[in-house]
């Protein structure tokens, strides 16, 4: 299957990143990390258009909500690719969530994909982190790069910017998908990754999304009663005065939480980095 695209957006240089891709996977039997995020599914379709063969690989744990799994897996029926989800918990070495718990997950979830891809003979694993990620913390590079996992998008130096307008040009449906990391980025680090604390998290979250519009919406499990909300900064203007947040705040506490705050500094990526 190819899928149609146009290349009216497409500056000379983004297609020429996206031919240097198109040269890594070219004949080639391709696995791809799957999250089913605009990252990952980009990739899976500049797989698609020149591989032997191409299949998604999922793992699924209580760090990621149902929610996203049933993207991951509508995005897969969407583009007509083999879809592989294997679920697992949560690996002891990150139980606590360590500072570099990207770090040791990825390594978790990448030698199942590595084990599956040697015993099909598949020729190599890609994953979706790019070039605007290197900037920040990203522990998890580390171990791709460990597992000898490709990462294009961070090769050939593929921004997060160029990365939505190559998926526009593919008419992808996750090209305006706000990025999810995993749940355990909730909890601060040092906290147990319990999963009742990471399931009322997610609810917590799913919550806020359904009552308020803002780019980027986070909800933080600070301890056992204090859930801290951040919004897009560009969004915090709309909603100080608190009006909004009635019926959020009710239905917060009756998930358990005591306080719940919003951060005036709004949503920061890595915020437990600081």
């Amino acid at each position: 299957m190819t899928t149609n695209y146009t290349t009216t957006e497409l500056t000379a240089e983004i297609q020429q990143k996206i031919e240097s891709i198109y040269d890594l996977f070219s004949d080639k039997k391709v696995i791809i990390s799957f999250s089913g995020g605009v990252d990952s599914s980009l990739l899976a379709v500049l797989a698609l258009q020149v591989a032997s063969e191409v299949l998604l690989f999922t793992i699924v744990s209580p760090l990621m909500s149902q929610k996203e799994l049933d993207g991951a897996i509508k995005v897969a029926e969407e583009l007509d690719l083999s879809h592989i989800i294997v679920s697992k918990e949560i690996a002891p070495a990150i139980s606590n969530n360590p500072r570099d718990r990207c770090y040791h997950c990825k390594k978790h979830t990448l030698k199942q994909i590595t084990d599956y891809s040697q015993e099909n003979s598949f020729d190599l694993i890609a994953e979706g982190t790019n070039a605007s990620e290197l900037k920040g913390y990203r522990p998890g590079f580390a171990a791709a790069a460990e597992m000898n996992v490709e990462s294009p998008f961070a090769a050939f130096q593929v921004t997060k910017k160029e990365i939505r307008t190559i998926a526009r040009s593919f008419n992808l449906s996750v090209v305006d998908k706000p990025s999810s990391p995993c749940f355990a980025t909730r909890l601060p680090y040092d906290s147990p990754l319990d999963p009742e604390r990471l399931l009322r998290v997610m609810k917590a979250e799913e919550l806020v999304t359904s009552s308020l519009e803002s780019k980027k919406i986070r909800v933080r499990d600070m301890d056992a009663d204090v859930a801290k909300i951040e919004l897009d900064p560009e969004s915090l203007n709309d909603y100080i005065s608190l009006k909004p947040f009635k019926d959020i705040i009710l239905n917060l506490k009756k998930l358990g939480y005591k306080h719940i705050t919003l951060d005036l500094e709004g949503y920061r990526y890595g915020v437990f980095d600081d």
